[in-house]
């Protein structure tokens, strides 16, 4: 691997493994103070985290003013990268490259990035020029995404174009356009992020969006139509600020209705505040999570006279409920380490029911906790 040749401890120069041999074969001249030299480089079997046969050739020249690249490229399947152009040695010295990259498969990136169990599909390209000098580099990349699916839902075709402007990533536009039964539906996203102090900006909104049969946990299947995605933010990455909003309507998940759903978060003071609501169910959460781990959060759950009878349970569950009819008022408050859940506290205080057992009448009406 390149850090076993360098002597570097693993993942310390690259965050996924990269190993294999590689051919070189280079041409000296010049003198001892300006010396020149033509290499040419073949990698043809590299291993990129859990990908394997991916192929590298190149030919580049060197001087001391410039690193000129006349053939770059990379293959791997059905995918193809290039890049060829020139880059001057020194301080603000020019720089003039050209990029491109065609047929990239989404999983495959994913099984490269050991990311394989994500299920996520579809076919990404790519264009961009590298410009301005090496003190202030300047470079234009555009992307586009079809057939792209992740969980299983149509996600559909992608545009994105992003600059680097010195040391500022801007992302000018990103844009989804989801196919759907009735209309498309759209995503749409801009953002900036300074790799010096680590600031960034983002704003995302959604646009007639629904979710059609989102796989979830379990083989469910989540279904809405999503009245509002709405996300931005101003922060650091030691210091993230944020808000989020979304409201999703017509749930279902499976054949069980759920109804509207709303949630609110905000990320400020190293901690995230969440509050949800399910109008079928009356149910109002509220959370608060600590932004470092091991993850600690407290969760704080009230039903306001929620109907047993609306809740969406499996066949077997609700026929054995059935006998148990009413509406009830009840508090769950919980707290615990998100990376370890089991080791969690929670407490149910029933504060009042009203139904009735085989269709006898009873009630609670002082809070008893459980």
């Amino acid at each position: 691997s390149i850090e076993a040749f360098t002597g570097r401890p693993p993942g310390s120069l690259l965050p996924t493994p990269i190993a294999g041999g590689a051919d070189l074969t280079a041409r000296l001249g010049g003198s001892l103070n300006e010396p020149i030299a033509d290499a040419t480089i073949n990698a043809p079997a590299l291993e990129v985290g859990t990908a394997d046969g991916i192929g590298l050739s190149a030919d580049v020249s060197y001087s001391p003013r410039a690193l000129t690249i006349s053939r770059a490229d990379l293959t791997w399947e059905q995918a193809r990268a290039h890049v060829d152009g020139r880059v001057g040695l020194g301080d603000n010295q020019p720089i003039d490259l050209r990029l491109s990259a065609d047929n990239l498969d989404v999983g495959e990136l994913l099984q490269a990035a050991n990311q394989g169990d994500v299920p996520a599909s579809g076919m990404l390209t790519a264009r961009g020029t590298v410009g301005g000098t090496t003190t202030r580099p300047v470079a234009m990349i555009t992307a586009q995404g079809s057939n792209l699916v992740a969980y299983e839902e149509q996600i559909g075709s992608l545009n994105a174009d992003i600059r680097l402007d010195g040391r500022e990533v801007i992302l000018d536009q990103l844009v989804i356009e989801k196919p759907q039964p009735d209309q498309p539906g759209r995503l749409m996203a801009t953002g900036t992020y300074r790799l010096d102090d680590k600031t960034y900006t983002f704003d995302l909104q959604s646009q007639d969006l629904k979710l059609v049969g989102l796989l979830l946990p379990g083989d469910k299947r989540l279904r809405g139509n999503v009245q509002q995605l709405a996300a931005r933010g101003a922060g650091s990455v030691e210091s993230p600020e944020a808000t989020v909003d979304l409201d999703i309507d017509a749930v279902e998940i499976d054949a069980s209705q759920v109804g509207r759903v709303v949630v609110k978060g905000t990320v400020k003071n190293k901690e995230a505040t969440i509050a949800a609501a399910a109008e079928r169910f009356n149910l109002n959460a509220d959370a608060l999570i600590a932004l470092a781990r091991p993850w600690p959060a407290t969760v704080n759950l009230r039903a306001e006279n929620l109907d047993l009878a609306a809740l969406p349970l499996p066949a077997t569950t609700a026929e054995k409920m059935s006998r148990l009819q009413g509406q009830v008022r009840a508090t769950v408050e919980a707290s615990g380490n998100l990376t370890e859940p089991e080791h969690g506290q929670a407490t149910v205080t029933l504060e009042a029911f009203d139904g009735s057992w085989n269709g006898r009448p009873f009630a609670i009406a002082s809070p008893s906790p459980i």
